[in-house]
């Protein structure tokens, strides 16, 4: 107990301390919450055995969702690779947003609208894709053909086919992204 007049003794910790300890803790129970998923999600795409590509799709997700975007890149092209699907593509090209590799998202992107022609987000994101890759003919055409299937989804990006779009709202709308499972 502190004696008025007197200086204390409790010297607090440094805020570095602090923070290394904080992430350590995350770190843990990320793992920890992470571990039941990742089990469920390989033995799902163990007992698939390599015909059916929505586990291992789930797994990158799982992946996705933790942050753990090398492990989620794998798992979404393993589901491709088994069959050629909307949902991992589109997946991947999500994971190359976030890593800011537009031209790989960009071709993620088409695959998935050649495997789904009518995929809201695999043309929204090719839309995004193409914008930052400074294409604005090629986001203004994939949003033409957004309209075409939902005007309202298309009027969400609308400001990717604008001469005053922002980097900023494109930015935002990357680190928005959801997962299709």
């Amino acid at each position: 107990m502190a004696v008025v007049g007197q200086e204390s003794s409790i010297v607090p910790p440094k805020p570095e301390a602090l923070l290394e300890r904080y992430g350590a803790s995350m770190d843990a129970l990320v793992a920890r919450e992470m571990a039941a998923f990742e089990g469920q999600a390989k033995q799902a795409a163990s007992a698939a055995q390599g015909t059916d590509p929505a586990p291992l799709n789930r797994l990158g997700v799982v992946y996705a969702r933790f942050s753990r975007l090398n492990e989620a890149e794998k798992a979404f092209a393993g589901s491709a690779k088994i069959r050629p699907n909307a949902p991992a593509y589109i997946n991947l090209g999500n994971v190359y947003l976030i890593k800011g590799d537009y031209g790989k998202a960009l071709d993620a992107f088409k695959k998935a609208s050649a495997a789904s022609p009518r995929s809201v987000a695999a043309l929204a994101g090719a839309a995004l894709a193409a914008f930052e890759l400074e294409d604005k003919a090629a986001a203004a055409a994939f949003l033409a053909e957004l309209a075409r299937i939902d005007e309202a989804a298309a009027g969400r990006y609308a400001y990717l086919s604008s001469d005053s779009g922002s980097r900023a709202a494109s930015s935002s709308a990357a680190n928005a992204v959801a997962w299709e499972e």
